[in-house]
This record gives C-alpha cells, structure tokens and sequence, in this order.
C-alpha cells in the first residue's frame, strides 16, 4: 500500500474503468461521471488538502481511498473521504486496511475528522465503518452520513511522529 501518484494513474484508471454499473452507482451514487478523468488526475496528483492511497495485489490495484480537506480556512484539520474496491477483492480487509491506514495518515497531516457520505444501501461499507469501531453513523433516508474521529499521532520525547495511536488495522497481504 502506498500514496497514489502520478506513475499510479494508468492503474487507477484501470480499476475505476472495471467498475460494473452498480459499483458505480454505490461510488458514486448515479452513473459513471463525465469527469472521471480529471477526478483520476486529482486521486494521483497529491497536494497539502489531499491524498490518495492504493492497495495492490502484487503490480494490481485493487482498492483506493482519497482523501479531501473540506476546510474552507486552509486549517485542514476536517476531510471527506471516498472509498472504491474492486469486486473480486471485497471481504478480505482491503476496504479496512485502506480506512485504516487512511485514517492514521490524515492524524499525521493534522486531520482530526473525516467525513463520509454512503448510501444506506452500500451494506458492504457501512458493515467497514461499525467494525472500525471509530464511525459515528447517522440514517437520512438513503443516504446515510458519516463521522470519523481520525488517530491520534504519537510522539516520541522529543515531539517528533512515531506513528499514530493504536488502531484495528487488520494484517493482510497488501503491499
């Protein structure tokens, strides 16, 4: 797993082009976008209000979650996030992996909270959100929002970042 770049974007492409119908429905929340294009060039492009991270199965990516300051003051200290996995790698962890490493990322860049937005029907991730435990959910109709407190970073004696506090992320077989 690593933060996606520029070098990542033909793979990006690849994964977001193999979302069936209703993966793109669940994604986001209607039909492909027209812009999806330019919505790749920003998940590879990072900058100080975003990021992105991929996990891979060897040289394939099978999941990326992007990361979006919503601060309107350039504090960054809040971000929505928006998650995809492709279909034949759902149910072995790599949808948690990827929020929770995510999550500690975002600690890291001083985000304390992160927002979502999913659709009541998108079973399969509203499970990932109660399992990690951190989620605050709230049900409006079909679309149900998300609340996230982020990791706390840890520090060593001399303030410098030794990771972040104590998570659930699960150990799999993702670089």
């Amino acid at each position: 797993m690593h933060e996606l770049g520029p070098a990542d974007r033909d793979a990006v492409a690849a994964l977001y082009s193999g979302l069936s119908p209703r993966d793109n429905y669940l994604r986001f929340f209607g039909p492909r976008p027209a812009h999806l294009d330019r919505y790749l060039d920003r998940l590879c492009h990072p900058t100080a209000d975003r990021f992105a991270l991929g996990a891979f199965r060897g040289r394939t990516l099978v999941g990326v979650i992007g990361c979006t300051s919503t601060d309107s003051d350039g504090a960054h200290s809040s971000a929505e996030v928006a998650l995809v996995v492709d279909e034949h790698e759902r149910r072995h962890g790599v949808a948690t992996e990827l929020l929770c490493r995510a999550l500690d990322v975002a600690a890291e860049r001083g985000i304390t909270r992160i927002d979502a937005e999913v659709l009541a029907e998108n079973t399969m991730m509203l499970r990932v959100l109660r399992e990690d435990g951190r989620a605050h959910l709230v049900f409006d109709g079909p679309i149900v929002d998300v609340d996230i407190a982020a990791a706390t970073p840890v520090t060593d004696d001399d303030g410098d970042s030794t990771g972040t506090s104590p998570g659930s992320s699960p150990s799999t077989a993702l670089s």
